[in-house]
């Protein structure tokens, strides 16, 4: 499966400051992280517009800011509200799985919104773009069996 990443081809939201879109070095170094309560467990207890509010394991509430909410939320609906937070590199991994989770990029909430998204434009021939000169990241495709039998 390749997953398709619009940001390069300029299309989207194109900031990767806190709260918009999670940079690879960023999602790769909190995920390899080790030492004392870096990355904590929770649960998305709300999300109103781009603020999320998260229960920490000591029971308290932090709130976050995300331009993606709508996707979040989708995202919690189907594979559950349990998240994982890294404080230093501002990520949230939500729809953990074995396989994996979804990153976004959070921002502690400090009563400011972020701000609209830097986007870029629209390619002149979307029909013409060829996606797979533009993926952001590949992995393994379940192979049908049925298929490869033939």
């Amino acid at each position: 499966m390749i997953a398709w990443c619009p940001t390069r081809t300029g299309f989207g939201c194109i900031s990767y400051l806190a709260g918009h879109n999670p940079h690879w070095i960023q999602w790769s170094h909190s995920a390899r992280e080790t030492g004392p309560a870096k990355t904590w467990p929770g649960k998305v207890v709300t999300v109103e517009g781009e603020v999320l509010t998260v229960r920490k394991p000591d029971e308290s509430l932090t709130r976050f800011r995300c331009h993606d909410p709508v996707r979040l939320i989708f995202i919690l609906e189907h594979l559950g509200v349990d998240v994982a937070v890294n404080d230093r590199w501002s990520i949230l991994r939500a729809g953990i799985t074995e396989a994996g989770a979804f990153c976004f990029s959070v921002k502690a909430d400090d009563g400011q919104p972020l701000g609209p998204c830097p986007i870029g434009a629209l390619p002149s021939n979307v029909a013409g773009v060829d996606v797979r000169r533009h993926v952001g990241f590949s992995a393994p495709v379940a192979i049908d069996n049925a298929r490869r039998d033939n």
